[in-house]
């Protein structure tokens, strides 16, 4: 699809406030000419039960070079989290259920292998028909069991600068030991 362009506008809940390109590279790792290839770049779960915005969130982050593998719902992303380990995951809110993102925020914090793994929470139910979701303070924050929140439409640049914040936070389960 490189070198298309589509006039399919983009879907409900995504906002490109700048085009990203191929060639971006989160902060603090090298160009890709002269990347450390022995380090692969940080792995994020997508869980939203919108492909839409599933394949632009995993267009936005795989532009900014990040490696990114995505799940319709809380199951599958579970299957996808028993095979491998993520860096960090960004979640829906509301995909099969009103309380599924919830739910697997949940159990994300209650399993030792996931419970340091950074969570950004999206939504685009908060303020609609009075359903306001979105956490006040850092307290209400921390009982969402989430790092971060996004309303939808999603702003590339914020989530990216988000993505790069909580990952730069969080060691890498491949770096070496100090």
């Amino acid at each position: 699809m490189e070198g298309r362009v589509s006039s399919r506008p983009l879907p409900r809940g995504v906002v490109l406030d700048r085009i990203p390109t191929s060639r971006e590279v989160p902060p603090g790792a090298s160009a890709p000419t002269d990347m450390d290839m022995t380090k692969q770049p940080p792995l994020i779960l997508v869980v939203d039960d919108d492909a839409d915005f599933r394949a632009i969130v995993r267009h936005m982050l795989e532009s900014a070079g990040y490696r990114v593998v995505d799940a319709p719902g809380p199951a599958d992303a579970a299957a996808r989290m028993a095979e491998q380990r993520f860096d960090l995951v960004i979640s829906d809110l509301m995909m099969d259920s009103l309380d599924a993102g919830f739910a697997f925020a949940r159990r994300l914090r209650q399993d030792p292998a996931t419970r340091d793994v950074p969570l950004i929470l999206a939504t685009s139910a908060a303020g609609r028909a009075g359903l306001d979701l979105r956490p006040r303070t850092d307290a209400e924050l921390a009982e969402m069991h989430a790092d971060a929140f996004f309303d939808k439409p999603v702003r590339s640049g914020p989530l990216l600068d988000k993505v790069r914040e909580l990952l730069a936070r969080r060691p890498r389960p491949d770096a070496d030991p100090q």
